[in-house]
């Protein structure tokens, strides 16, 4: 039987080569056609399955066939050029190597086509997905196809923030917020925070306070993945006197290495970095750690005007420098545009409580009262938040000896302490105030639904978040006259002259004597919760911004800087 030479197997007419002889070992070379035969790279054209032979369509990842014909004459070239040169390293390094380039290239085009093509609405079903070898799977018709409802892409979310629930604040729970929501629609979501609790843990002077809550390193609620880390020790004193000669009194407070290291190994597997809070070291480490991984990196700030934290000139150095700005009230973006940032980069998105109505109490408001101390007849005063510098609670125990008001009226501080505020406390002195440590919310609810009237006498705010909290509850509202807070309340609460504790007393009179306008404003202001602070109106504002952010990134931000605008 007539064994069929190689070249006639291929299709070539290449001769068979000459076997190794059993005596000498060594393989003749050929004279003539086959050893001037030189390895051409295959066009890519061939490589893509473009080929005019078989008719296949790349769009529809018909290179198969191609590829299939490509391997064949590929394996059938390589035992000849192995046979004849005797040399296999050399084959590989000349033909095998440049086919491979040339087809991972043709793939990754064909991935990034696939991409581009996805429907507008939602993400391609996994099953239209292309897969590793660059071709569509067969999936369901149409019809049946899973389509993601959301009108956002699924993206992978990294929060960076020095503080996380349970630690009471509104940049806190703003973040908590929004992460509880991502997850539920689907995000991939992380928080990177401190263990820290107390707001002196983080910008105190050092050491843990009395009332510090211990919380562990690894934690997941609602959908979201959570790791707080261990804070380190401030620096020394040389170094914050140096720093805080430089106006960076933020820098010199306690660091964590653990942080800093899991923020740069994280950015790496994220999509979007989202840094919560200035002024603290957190955020140029956010910032650093989303360039090095050349991530899209958003903030928000919860910037406040005229602290001098905030107003350094390195503090508005590195606004400029994120992809997009998250601010709470547009009172916030005018700021920021003063202070450099763009416009285009800028993206209002307020806040949000958990739902439009509050959780029904856990006490009776009589019952509230009792366990308080208060008479029945006596008005109750309520301040909830931070006992911190910034709140300006000095103003309102200023005005509560001020008011004309009978019975005199109590008043209730609850809310984690501070160095700060024990040094008010001793120091000033004041019948009639109460002060409670952070409460639960259904305590909190209970607190609310007791009250007559809830006070923020914030000079420096950046929304307040409680007016919203207080609204749910059914208690009127009264904040300082400043930008942020005066479009937040808009015509569903009053205001009064910051740091004047004359102007604060005479406005509390003013509301205490007029039930019905406080019934009035509160109806305004649930109206206005049901309008503009729940989540299905704040997340997709923020899904916008890590959609302008990612663009910003790629270069193609007209078209959503034009979305945004419209």
């Amino acid at each position: 039987m007539r064994r069929c030479p190689a070249g006639e197997r291929s299709g070539r007419g290449v001769p068979e080569l000459p076997r190794a002889s059993s005596a000498g070992g060594r393989v003749r070379r050929p004279r003539g056609r086959s050893r001037r035969l030189r390895r051409q790279p295959v066009p890519l054209s061939r490589a893509c399955g473009q080929s005019d032979r078989d008719g296949s369509d790349p769009s529809r990842g018909g290179h198969g066939l191609a590829g299939r014909r490509l391997g064949a004459e590929l394996r059938a070239d390589m035992g000849r050029d192995a046979r004849a040169r005797g040399d296999r390293r050399a084959l590989v390094r000349d033909h095998v190597a440049p086919e491979r380039r040339s087809l991972r290239r043709c793939l990754r085009l064909q991935r990034a086509a696939a991409i581009d093509r996805r429907p507008a609405g939602g993400t391609l079903d996994d099953r239209d997905a292309p897969d590793r070898h660059g071709s569509r799977r067969r999936g369901p018709p149409p019809d049946k196809r899973n389509l993601r409802p959301a009108p956002f892409a699924a993206v992978r979310v990294l929060h960076v923030t020095p503080r996380y629930p349970p630690a009471i604040g509104g940049a806190e729970r703003w973040c908590e917020g929004l992460a509880r929501w991502q997850g539920a629609q689907g995000n991939d979501v992380r928080v990177l925070t401190l263990r820290a609790v107390s707001e002196d843990e983080v910008w105190g002077p050092g050491g843990l306070p009395a009332e510090s809550v211990a919380v562990g390193a690894h934690d997941r609620a609602g959908g979201v993945s959570i790791r707080r880390c261990r804070l380190g020790r401030p620096a020394g004193r040389a170094i914050s006197k140096l720093l805080g000669a430089m106006g960076l009194h933020a820098l010199a407070r306690p660091q964590s290495a653990e942080l800093y290291g899991l923020l740069f190994a994280g950015a790496r597997n994220a999509d979007v970095v989202h840094v919560h809070g200035l002024p603290g070291p957190h955020a140029y480490v956010g910032w650093l750690a989303a360039r090095a991984a050349r991530r899209a990196v958003v903030l928000t700030p919860h910037f406040h005007a005229g602290d001098p934290w905030f107003e350094h000139r390195l503090v508005h150095w590195l606004l400029r420098r994120y992809d997009a700005v998250i601010v709470l009230t547009a009172a916030e973006a005018t700021t920021l545009q003063d202070r450099g940032v763009a416009a285009a980069r800028i993206v209002v998105a307020s806040t949000a409580v958990d739902a439009p109505v509050a959780a029904p109490p856990s006490m009776p408001r009589d019952a509230v009262r009792a366990a308080l101390g208060v008479p029945r007849d006596a008005p109750l005063l309520c301040f909830l938040g931070r006992k911190s510098m910034n709140k300006s609670l000095e103003v309102l125990l200023a005005a509560l000896p001020r008011l004309a008001t009978r019975p005199r009226p109590a008043l209730v501080i609850a809310g984690p302490g501070t160095a700060w505020y024990r040094e008010l406390i001793e120091r000033e002195r004041s019948d009639g105030v109460i002060d409670l440590p952070p409460l639960s919310e259904e305590a909190k609810a209970s607190l609310l639904a007791a009250a007559d009237l809830l006070v923020l006498p914030s000079q420096r705010e950046a929304f307040g978040i409680v007016f919203l909290e207080a609204w749910a509850a059914g208690v009127p509202v009264l904040g300082a006259d400043i930008p942020a807070v005066r479009e937040a309340i808009g015509d569903a609460g009053w205001t009064f002259r910051p740091g004047e504790p004359h102007d604060l007393a005479a406005r509390i009179d003013a509301l205490l004597a007029a039930p019905e306008t406080s019934r009035e404003l509160v109806a305004r202001g649930r109206g206005r919760i049901a309008r503009l602070h729940t989540w299905a109106q704040v997340g997709p504002s923020v899904m916008r911004a890590y959609e302008l952010a990612r663009s910003l990134r790629r270069g193609r931000a007209p078209d959503i800087v034009r979305q945004l605008d419209g």
